[in-house]
């Protein structure tokens, strides 16, 4: 992505874009290719010592792990060829692609579920192959945006050399946080009861979708971010810094706030149940928290990528995994599911507290205070007191439509409570007032 970018600036010679790209693909085809051989060869071990699952349940569970594996081993040619469109600034194509793709993928599979057989196999299989289609039409699509007279004849494995300790600082940092993010569902697996493990990750689920709300922005502005570092155009790009995490504490603030304070009504609407909604919905409240304290700092670290900086990202990530996990088991062992949910609120109370103004001694000096009174503050507090207040006024909601409505009433006024203490949204609030046509111009206004 960031390579891309830089090419898009016209810092990169178009033969060495293609080159990186072709070096690349060497490097990340036999990783995804061991990846997946790893996965499938362990699919026996997977399907009887982890799931637990007796041949008697599902015959083919253990071809249905195999092809899982394959599957996941697929997503990582699609993120590597979907990060260099992004780098090109080719979002427009790469939603496109992935929006159709993706449909394709989930909602198409109920035609061979239908057709052939309702079974796990069939379901696996036919995500593989979409898989490889998706991974097929990315690296079409690439190769085809790359400019014309870059594909060289031959392989310059250098470029490597030139970029092997960016890239392998990215691909641990990577693989850290996916360890972060999934150690407290294996944890937890183990260390509780089935229950308490299930009103966990149902509240997961919810909470995770506040970091979806903010990929889709973080990949829009890496590749400008990288351009801008690569232009040495400083001024611009803590402007667009600012203007750009606006955006995502406006995204992402308001769901969060809304997930935490309606955390019951939200569980009660879509469970059904009373219970359910009264045991998860702390858990939910303090997920909810974390991933929105955690999504309004992934600007952060893309403005490290792009400067080309990932040590201090890597040294974070190691102090998080070894603090994180410890915590995780000892909250788990001694307050349950809510113990674990609190490790990570706290673990990212830190990151806010002492990671956002080391990252701003190292980048963009001076900055700092007009991330947090300008950028995250006045959202979060408006969008807190809306949250309040109309929670004050509804809560609790009628397990019906009309309880529903509320909730999107809720989120309604919240998120425009949100946007409106945004100085970049009411700017442009008052841009687009500034240029709207006025009844008198109107040739049809009556004289």
């Amino acid at each position: 992505n960031r390579e891309m970018a830089r090419g898009a600036a016209g810092t990169l010679e178009p033969a060495a874009m293609a080159n990186l790209v072709r070096c690349l693909q060497w490097l990340y085809g036999p990783l995804c290719v061991l990846i997946g051989i790893v996965l499938t060869a362990s699919s026996g071990w997977i399907a009887g010592r982890w799931l637990h699952a007796p041949a008697s349940v599902d015959p083919h569970l253990d071809r249905a792990v195999q092809l899982m594996g394959l599957g996941v081993a697929l997503q990582f040619p699609i993120v590597f060829y979907g990060s260099g469109l992004a780098g090109l600034q080719r979002q427009l194509l790469l939603n496109g692609l992935n929006s159709s793709l993706t449909t394709l993928r989930q909602v198409g599979v109920f035609v061979p579920l239908l057709v052939v057989a309702p079974t796990t196999e069939v379901f696996f299989a036919w995500q593989a192959v979409t898989g490889a289609l998706h991974s097929l039409v990315l690296a079409r699509a690439l190769w085809v945006a790359l400019p014309k007279s870059g594909r060289p004849r031959r392989l310059d494995l250098s470029v490597l050399r030139k970029m092997y300790r960016f890239t392998a600082s990215l691909a641990v940092v990577g693989l850290l946080t996916f360890l972060l993010t999934q150690t407290d569902r294996v944890l937890l697996s183990r260390l509780l009861p089935l229950a308490d493990f299930g009103r966990y990750m149902l509240a997961a689920t919810l909470a995770y979708g506040i970091n979806r709300l903010a990929a889709p922005i973080n990949i829009a502005v890496q590749p400008r971010f990288s351009e801008l570092v690569a232009l040495d155009q400083i001024e611009r790009l803590k402007s667009f810094y600012h203007t750009s995490n606006q955006v995502v504490a406006v995204a992402i603030v308001p769901a969060a706030v809304v997930l935490a304070v309606f955390a019951s009504d939200v569980l009660r609407l879509w469970t059904g149940s009373d219970d359910i909604a009264q045991m998860a919905a702390p858990i939910l409240a303090l997920l909810a928290a974390g991933y929105g304290i955690n999504a309004t700092m992934t600007l952060a670290w893309s403005l490290q990528v792009a400067y080309g900086q990932t040590r201090f990202g890597l040294v974070q990530s190691i102090v998080s995994v070894l603090l994180a996990v410890p915590s995780i088991a000892w909250g788990a062992t001694h307050y349950g599911a809510l113990g674990a949910a609190s490790v990570w609120l706290l673990l990212n109370l830190g990151y806010f507290a002492i990671s956002m103004p080391l990252i701003h001694r190292r980048i963009l000096r001076g900055e700092l205070a007009a991330w947090y009174l300008r950028d995250v503050a006045p959202i979060t507090i408006a969008s807190l007191t809306a949250a309040a207040l109309t929670a004050h006024w509804l809560s609790p909601l009628p397990r019906n439509a009309i309880g529903l409505a509320q909730l999107a009433l809720a989120s309604a006024l919240t998120l425009a409570a949100g946007a409106l203490a945004s100085g970049f949204v009411r700017s442009q609030i008052r841009a687009l007032w500034a240029h709207a046509p006025s009844p008198r111009s109107r040739p049809d206004y009556p004289a």
